[in-house]
């Protein structure tokens, strides 16, 4: 466990891990390497790894003003469980195979937070969703004119763009543990969107193609997480988007079911390239 102290940081950003060895440098590296790198503290919840997960943690040591390892539920209850220690004025949660759009996007986000109105809680931008080989596939998240239309139905702003003022969490508790995907899109209508939300016109992180959020095979546990969100929230019958997305999903599984995941990758890349977009795979 390390507790590094350093003056209050204006950001805290925190990060769980579990078995990550293969992504967590380059995470951390695009954090270390920000031109404001002075105004952030990283903090790591990891769930107790057996892979070199541990050792790279030691080997940044010095970056890292808290990190832990212990058992823990999942992401969200890692992310509960070092809240409390942070104390920047906003928190960005990443995951270990996420990472920094680029050297400067604290600066740039710390111009334009540190001028937008106090009644303002969340911030958002867009994430860039990348290959394997770091090649860009889309970007996530819109403008709030768009966003606000679509999150009565579904998750349209994601996590690792979005900047929680940290004020919020004492005043609406901690994520909800209950959900294995979705309880970040749950602590979003638990706050209430009308009035507090900015939009940041920019690329906050990349979102590396495979992980939990954005792996098809976690598709339909999202899907029905969201639903049973939404339902709790008296949202008492799916919307069109929601039902657009699980009918997509269905399509998706029904080729898995007759042809496999390889050649369902292909044709489905084949569409994309159609359209003038890059293959997923």
């Amino acid at each position: 466990m390390s507790n590094n102290t350093n003056k209050r940081p204006y950001f805290s950003i925190i990060i769980a891990t579990l078995n990550v060895e293969r992504t967590l440098d380059k995470c951390l590296e695009s954090i270390i390497q920000q031109t404001s790198i002075s105004k952030i503290e990283i903090l790591v919840k990891d769930g107790g790894s057996y892979d070199k997960t541990i050792n790279i943690l030691k080997a940044y040591d010095e970056y890292i003003s808290h990190w832990e390892s212990s058992p823990d539920t999942g992401v969200y209850d890692a992310w509960n469980k070092v809240l409390p220690r942070a104390t920047g004025e906003w928190v960005l949660f990443l995951g270990a195979d996420d990472s920094l759009f680029d050297n400067s996007i604290i600066s740039n986000t710390f111009t334009i937070l540190k001028e937008i109105d106090s009644s303002i809680d969340i911030a958002y931008g867009r994430v860039r969703l990348v290959s394997e080989a770091n090649e860009k596939i889309a970007e996530l998240g819109k403008n709030w004119n768009q966003t606000k239309k679509c999150i009565v139905e579904k998750m349209s702003m994601p996590h690792q763009g979005i900047f929680h003022r940290r004020s919020l969490f004492n005043k609406y508790g901690d994520f909800c543990t209950d959900y294995y995907i979705s309880s970040d899109y749950e602590y979003l209508k638990r706050v209430g969107l009308a009035r507090n939300v900015f939009y940041l016109d920019l690329i906050v992180s990349c979102m590396r193609v495979g992980g939990i959020s954005s792996d098809p095979k976690y598709t339909f546990t999202r899907l029905n997480e969201i639903r049973h969100i939404n339902k709790n929230y008296g949202e008492k019958f799916p919307g069109p988007l929601w039902l657009i997305t699980f009918s997509n999903a269905c399509f998706r599984q029904s080729l898995y079911l007759l042809v496999g995941k390889k050649y369902t990758n292909y044709i489905l890349d084949q569409f994309r390239v159609i359209v003038g977009l890059p293959p997923v795979s």
